[in-house]
C-alpha cells in the first residue's frame, strides 16, 4: 500500500510537495524461497521524501547483528538490502532491537518490522 501526501507547502523544509509512505507486508511466497512482495516495489526510486516501512519478514545481520543466519535465510533479504543501498535508502530501526516478540515458548525474537528512508530524508 502506497500514501501520497501533497501540500501546497513544503514537507520537511524542502522545496518537494510530495510524501509518499509505502506500508508493506511481505509473506512467504509458494515457493518459500521469495517473499509476496517483491523488492523493486518496496523500493522505489519517487522524486519526493519517501519511507518505506512494514513487516516484511525477512532476516538480516543489518538489522539484527547479534544473531547468525541461515544462508538461505540471507539469500532472501539480499536483494531487499541491496535495492535499498543501490537508492541510498537508510535503515531506521536501531540495529538489534527486536519487533516481532513471540508469545509462545519455540518462537524466536526477530526483527522482522522495518522502516527505511530515502536519501532527501536523512537530514530528518
Amino acid at each position: 500500500m502506497a500514501l501520497d501526501l501533497f501540500t501546497p507547502n513544503c514537507f520537511f523544509n524542502l522545496s518537494m510537495i510530495r510524501f509518499t509512505i509505502i506500508n508493506s507486508y511481505s509473506t512467504k511466497d509458494l515457493s518459500n524461497n521469495t517473499r509476496s512482495v517483491p523488492p523493486d516495489l518496496i523500493f522505489q526510486n519517487l522524486p519526493g521524501p519517501t519511507l518505506t516501512l512494514g513487516d516484511l519478514n525477512i532476516h538480516h545481520t543489518t538489522a539484527d547483528p547479534r544473531r547468525s543466519f541461515k544462508e538461505d535465510k540471507l539469500a532472501i533479504s539480499i536483494p531487499y538490502f541491496e535495492r535499498a543501498t543501490e537508492l541510498g535508502f537508510s535503515l531506521l530501526n536501531t540495529p538489534g532491537v527486536y519487533t516481532h516478540l513471540s508469545m509462545s515458548l519455540v518462537g524466536r525474537l526477530g526483527v522482522l518490522d522495518l522502516a527505511f528512508a530515502c536519501p532527501l530524508l536523512a537530514p530528518y
